[in-house]
């Protein structure tokens, strides 16, 4: 059988990994091979494919390309929290340690913003450089703020129901869409209708809600649990372009004094080559470990690309069951 240029694009996906761009985004894109006997890792892929379904191709890329650990969080959620037998506050806990290693960093870094400000000959370079150092300054300060407010907010969730509820919708979408169209033109009706009739709605409505708990994940609460994180990378990043800047002006224009526009050359190569091989150091080995499970979800992918066409039949005339259905 053929396969299609899209599909082949799609095993090439499903099989590699991008060092820094598969860390943040890569990942949410990949299709587990839940069939396969492969330790499953919260990637956000079904979240992101319910997103598109409910709100459209747009919004969710969109969602996924700026936020795309909020995603992650969703999944992680809906594998460790909601279902009836998972221990939700193992999960508060870990969010809650996470939260104070984040407060802690987004401290230094702000420090280190606000101590760049210092700098000599600063007034003289690029207002990019400063603006860079002051906007990494605040966002290091939000970091820590958002932090400490979300833990705030995690540790008033005393038990596991509540936890449970804020970290999920009330009801799914469809659900919700389903049970409205039934229940909406009694509600118009409400004001009208007998005290038993209304006894009656309020029952429905909750019972309808006591059915459709804790299915999904809230986008806005996991996003919520993601901002401490995401200020903290944009305020480093803005650090690191920012330096990055001075130094490339007092090399351009002769700033360094004694040292002379050959040290400020070498102190700038010198720069570029510590955070490449320190941003190096760590997506490398993160999109290498990703890509080990490649050749799995690669098979996944032909077996369904294979199965899509169209079914042998048997002897006895009855149609062979697809081959992703039975991996």
């Amino acid at each position: 059988m053929m396969i299609s240029v899209r599909s082949r694009l799609h095993l090439l996906l499903d099989s590699k990994t991008i060092p820094f761009i598969g860390y943040y985004w890569g990942s949410i894109y990949f299709k587990p091979a839940s069939n396969f006997p492969v330790i499953p890792l919260p990637y956000g892929y079904a979240i992101l494919q319910r997103m598109r379904a409910d709100h459209g191709i747009i919004l969710a890329y969109i969602a996924s390309l700026l936020f795309p650990s909020a995603i992650s969080i969703m999944d992680r959620v809906e594998q460790t929290v909601l279902p009836a037998t998972a221990d939700a506050l193992a999960f508060k806990t870990s969010t809650l340690a996470e939260l104070q290693m984040l407060s802690v960093t987004g401290a230094i870094i702000a420090q280190v913003a606000i101590t760049a400000l210092a700098l000599a000959n600063l007034s003289a370079v690029h207002w990019i450089a400063t603006a860079c150092f002051v906007v990494a300054l605040v966002l290091g300060c939000l970091s820590v703020w958002s932090s400490t407010t979300m833990a705030r907010l995690l540790s008033r969730l005393s038990n596991t129901e509540v936890l449970r509820s804020w970290l999920s919708k009330p009801a799914p979408k469809a659900a919700r869409i389903k049970f409205e169209k039934i229940i909406g033109p009694r509600l118009a009706k409400a004001h009208a209708a007998p005290e038993e009739e209304v006894a009656d709605l309020h029952a429905s409505i909750i019972e309808f809600l006591e059915e459709n708990k804790w299915k999904e994940a809230s986008f806005y609460s996991c996003l919520l649990l993601s901002v401490p994180s995401l200020l903290l990378n944009c305020s480093l990043g803005l650090f690191l372009v920012g330096l990055g800047v001075y130094l490339g002006e007092v090399w351009k224009k002769d700033l360094g004094g004694v040292a002379g526009k050959t040290a400020s050359r070498a102190v700038l190569i010198v720069y570029i080559l510590g955070a490449v091989c320190g941003l190096a150091l760590f997506f490398g080995p993160n999109s290498r470990k990703e890509a080990e499970a490649g050749f799995v979800r690669r098979w996944h992918a032909c077996l369904e690309v294979q199965s899509k066409g169209k079914l042998p039949r048997s002897d006895t005339g009855s149609r062979v069951a697809p081959l992703s259905s039975a991996a």
